[in-house]
């Protein structure tokens, strides 16, 4: 059986792809089991499709703040770290997936 926070993070990632596929409009994520059975387990987690998003969202930048504490890190030169950051935060913003998720957060 898996465990809550890890049933929770799979829910979030997995809220993250339908939001980047489809949108936030086109798609009630709260009702798509028939059964309801999807929708209940939703409503014990998230009160809304929207607080979903927004929790995706956080969630996604606390990942990415964690990758980027442990890169600084790994030197203590300041201009080796800013520009490790920089190219991280560059990366990060062109990624297609990215750009995805802000259209729909922006939406």
């Amino acid at each position: 059986r898996i465990k809550s926070q890890t049933r929770r993070e799979v829910i979030l990632a997995t809220a993250l792809d339908l939001f980047r596929e489809v949108g936030f409009e086109p798609i009630d994520v709260l009702d798509r089991s028939p059964s309801g059975r999807v929708k209940n387990y939703l409503y014990n987690h998230f009160s809304s499709k929207e607080e979903l998003l927004l929790e995706a969202l956080l969630t996604s930048a606390r990942e990415y703040a964690q990758e980027v504490r442990q890169l600084l890190q790994e030197s203590d030169d300041l201009p080796t770290q800013l520009h490790r950051f920089v190219f991280s935060l560059l990366k990060l913003i062109n990624d297609p997936a990215t750009i995805e998720i802000m259209r729909v957060a922006v939406s």
